[in-house]
């Protein structure tokens, strides 16, 4: 569907798994496996370490919104085949963003802001990602396309969609909130469509329902919770 958008992951812990399997398996397949597998890692890390445990109608709306998720990023056919050694990293991504999402969860939920983690978390992300990328890469050359493409990506992309990510943390669990990320491929569905005017597959629609109808409801059963509580 060349939903490459989807493909691009902005967790620290995610990326070398995530890049090392789609380079193998391909930026669909590989972002499919991560993706789908996340919301399922961060249930069962909540399941285990965590007293609030996901629900059976949470498990419901979960497994629908993965099965809408993965169909929309993936294709069909024979090039849907990838090893196992590929699809083993793409599982490992989607485990990181879940452990990720529990720990961030862990900190947003003490006394520091989400504004305060999140600028802990990615500052000490980037000091460690900084001498890596000079020695693979090096630095833009001054004046370059990439430095507004940099500071885009470590302001909006990153800075800002975490900042939000960590707030909404403080009002759902952890599980609930991988879950909903799910949206990612919808918003690369709706830009691939109406910006870049890609064709539409059919399986496309259905696979739509089934992601919006499980995150629905997932929703519903997070805020039931909320209210029981």
């Amino acid at each position: 569907m060349g939903l490459a958008a989807a493909g691009r992951r902005k967790h620290g812990p995610v990326q070398p798994a995530l890049f090392a399997g789609v380079r193998g398996a391909g930026i669909a397949v590989g972002t499919a496996v991560a993706i789908g597998s996340a919301p399922i890692w961060a249930g069962l890390l909540q399941a285990l370490f965590d007293s609030h445990r996901p629900s059976g109608r949470w498990w419901l709306g979960t497994l629908v919104a993965v099965a809408g998720g993965v169909l929309l990023v993936s294709p069909v056919g024979p090039s849907a085949l990838v090893s196992v050694g590929h699809a083993l990293l793409c599982l490992l991504a989607g485990l990181a963003y879940a452990a990720y999402a529990m720990l961030n969860k862990r900190l947003v939920g003490g006394p520091a802001s989400p504004l305060q983690v999140s600028t802990g978390v990615f500052s000490i992300a980037a000091l460690l990602a900084a001498p890596v990328a000079w020695w693979l890469v090096g630095w833009p050359v001054p004046g370059s396309i990439a430095w507004p493409v940099l500071i885009y990506l470590g302001v909006v992309a990153t800075g800002v969609s975490y900042l939000l990510f960590a707030s909404g943390q403080r009002l759902i669990s952890a599980a609930t909130a991988v879950t909903l990320t799910l949206a990612e491929p919808v918003t690369a569905f709706v830009l691939a469509t109406l910006l870049v005017g890609e064709a539409v597959p059919a399986l496309a629609w259905p696979a739509l329902v089934f992601l919006l109808t499980g995150m629905h409801l997932v929703l519903r059963e997070e805020v039931g919770q909320a209210r029981g509580s």
